[in-house]
């Protein structure tokens, strides 16, 4: 059988096995409507704007090296530049 099939077919077992057992919260108002759902209540979904020269994603050891030498480089060679570190979870360096 093909390698790419096999993968395939494990995946979607894998996926049908564990999605099923875990509490789904979508973005997508056509699945689910907001309004309507309890999941939401009290959850704030504003956008935040703004404006960043490089934004590094993932606030783990290496987002945070990634962030601090950036910024060390800037300072030895005279420049600046604004980095946005963003992170999903609710603490950074883990």
């Amino acid at each position: 059988m093909n390698p790419i099939t096999t993968l395939s077919k494990s995946l979607s077992r894998f996926c049908t096995t564990y999605s099923s057992k875990c509490a789904t919260i979508t973005t997508h108002y056509s699945v689910v409507k907001r309004d309507s759902d309890s999941r939401w209540k009290g959850i704030d979904m504003n956008r935040i704007s703004d404006e960043s020269d490089v934004v590094i994603v993932g606030g783990g050891p290496a987002g945070l090296s990634a962030a601090i030498k950036l910024k060390q480089l800037c300072q030895q060679n005279g420049k600046d530049l604004r980095v946005c570190l963003v992170e999903k979870g609710p603490y950074i360096g883990k």
